[in-house]
C-alpha cells in the first residue's frame, strides 16, 4: 500500500526534476530582447601566389566583432566594433616583403541600426566598412549564425604604384554568442 503511494509521488518529482533541469538549459537570452553584448571572432588564412601582379600574398589574422545592442521592441540599435590580430604579408618579385601587423588594442567602431523579427536579427552598418546585407544572422538560443563566410577585401599597393584589391573569406561560416548584459 505504501509504495503504490511513493510511485506517483516520485513520478511527480520526476516530471518536476526533469522540468527545471529542461529550463534550466533554455536560453539565457530572454526570447523577446537580445539587447547585450554579443562577440564573435573570424579566422583569415591566405597562402596565394598572384600570377598577373607577380606577388605572393600571405595572411594569417583573426577578426572579433563586438556588438553592443539594444533591442527596443524589434528596433535594433548600437555599436559594432572590430579589432584585429595578426599579420598579412605581400611580396612583389624582385622586391623586399611587405608586412602588415594588425593590432587589436586599436579596434574600430561604428554605429548599427536594424530589427529583430524572430528568429532573424539584421542590421545595418551604413558608415562602416561592410558590404551591404553582411550582418543577417539567424538566432538560436545563445547563438546567432551568419550562415555565410565574412569576405575581407585587401588593397595592395605594388612597386609601380597602381593599386589593386584582393578578397579572402573567412576560414569558417561567421557566428556569434551572447556575453551578458551592456
Amino acid at each position: 500500500m505504501i509504495t503504490r503511494r511513493l510511485i506517483p509521488a516520485f513520478a511527480g518529482l520526476g516530471v518536476f526534476l526533469g522540468a527545471l533541469v529542461f529550463f534550466s538549459g533554455c536560453d539565457a537570452v530572454n526570447s523577446n530582447d537580445l539587447s547585450g553584448v554579443w562577440t564573435g571572432t573570424a579566422t583569415f588564412t591566405s597562402d596565394s601566389i598572384l600570377a598577373d601582379q607577380n606577388l605572393h600574398f600571405k595572411a594569417d589574422y583573426e577578426a572579433t566583432f563586438t556588438f553592443r545592442i539594444t533591442d527596443d521592441g524589434g528596433l535594433i540599435t548600437g555599436t559594432v566594433e572590430g579589432a584585429f590580430d595578426g599579420i598579412r604579408t605581400t611580396t612583389e618579385a624582385g622586391h623586399d616583403p611587405r608586412r602588415i601587423t594588425f593590432d587589436p588594442s586599436t579596434p574600430f567602431s561604428d554605429e548599427l541600426f536594424g530589427t529583430f523579427i524572430k528568429p532573424v536579427l539584421e542590421m545595418d552598418v551604413p558608415d562602416g566598412p561592410y558590404e551591404d546585407d553582411l550582418w543577417t544572422f539567424n538566432v538560436a538560443g545563445n547563438g546567432a549564425k551568419l550562415n555565410r563566410f565574412l569576405t575581407h577585401q585587401h588593397t595592395v599597393t605594388l612597386a609601380d604604384s597602381t593599386d589593386f584589391t584582393f578578397d579572402i573569406n573567412s576560414d569558417a561560416f561567421f557566428e556569434m554568442r551572447y556575453e551578458g548584459g551592456s
